[in-house]
């Protein structure tokens, strides 16, 4: 599965009264869940009666307060985000250093794939959002960056 097919199935996904859904290809498994509590879950038999309501997904985001003059670098794509490119290495950049347009930033792992992420602007990130190692959605703001 290609992103583009995740982000049609997420779209598709969100419109649907369906509660869970889990797709498994060549290349991996994608799960969605509108349970809030999915980690309790029971298994139900087919002649149960579901009692589930339809939920909205809501993701969490962080309370970011920005300023309108920073540029927020917003994620290219779902996955687990990474500020280095492997455990045992340095990060790419912290708050307070200097980026170049078309250095990399970051990396986003989605199915099992490893996606660097480069910087669109020149400046001084600000400040890097999400924590590393925690999970972005498409278009969420990951960096704010001010400009030179």
């Amino acid at each position: 599965m290609n992103e583009r097919e995740i982000e049609k199935l997420i779209d598709k996904f969100e419109k649907s009264n369906l509660q869970e859904i889990r797709v498994n290809d060549d290349n991996g498994e994608v799960y969605f869940s509108k349970i809030p509590d999915h980690g309790n879950l029971k298994p139900t038999s087919e002649h149960q009666e579901e009692t589930a309501k339809p939920t909205t997904i809501k993701a969490s985001k962080p309370d970011v307060t920005t300023t309108s003059d920073n540029y927020q670098l917003k994620a290219p794509m779902f996955g687990i985000l990474y500020y280095a490119p492997s455990p045992e290495k340095d990060d790419f950049k912290k708050d307070g250093d200097h980026v170049k347009k078309g250095e990399t930033v970051c990396v986003i792992e989605a199915m099992k794939l490893v996606n660097e992420v480069k910087s669109p602007v020149s400046g001084t990130i600000v400040k890097r959002i999400p924590k590393s190692g925690s999970m972005v959605e498409y278009n969420e703001p990951i960096f704010e960056i001010q400009e030179d």
